[in-house]
């Protein structure tokens, strides 16, 4: 009988511990990196110059198929051959109208393991948008050396606010960005 006690003391030491890691492992943010493509546009282009440039480049890349109907990815656009670049989000929900984006971080990086850059560091942001079943919306200014030809982007938490649907999680933004 003692000997029984001590292996069902054991057991439930062990099923309490992967009980424990388990939780810790669903209770962290999933972390996902993405290629960002910097598309250079004339210096001086116009709003809708950009948004142009932006929704080629987006329909080139969502043209490929999914497995998820909501797709949001960002940009850079760069002003003529300046450091200074724009992040927008492109996004596509083909039948739903999309009217806001939030994530809870979202670095800009070179992704270097020996001598890391981050270019711009976000904490958790709400973006509004022209609402639609997809477009794209300003994020903010980021200075990135005319040298650089390739960012990443790495975030957490990527949702959508679709108007019939509420708040939806979608895949964060994963990936290497390439400079156009």
């Amino acid at each position: 009988m003692k000997k029984f006690k001590k292996v069902l003391a054991l057991y439930l030491i062990a099923i309490m511990t992967f009980s424990l890691i388990n939780v810790g492992a669903y209770a962290q943010e999933n972390e996902y990196e993405v290629d960002v493509p910097i598309i250079s546009v004339r210096e001086g282009a116009t709003e809708s110059e950009i948004n142009e440039a932006i929704q080629q480049a987006a329909n080139d890349d969502l043209s490929q198929p999914r497995a998820s109907v909501l797709v949001i990815k960002p940009f850079l656009i760069r002003s003529g051959n300046t450091s200074s670049c724009q992040l927008y989000l492109s996004w596509s929900c083909p039948g739903y109208q999309c009217s806001m984006i939030s994530f809870s971080s979202l670095r800009l990086h070179n992704n270097s393991v020996l001598s890391p850059v981050t270019y711009s560091n976000i904490g958790g942001s709400t973006i509004q948008c022209q609402t639609g079943s997809n477009g794209s919306a300003f994020v903010l200014n980021v200075t990135i050396p005319t040298s650089v030809s390739t960012v990443y982007a790495t975030s957490t938490n990527v949702m959508a606010y679709i108007l019939t649907e509420g708040w939806v999680s979608t895949t964060s933004f994963t990936g290497r960005v390439p400079f156009n």
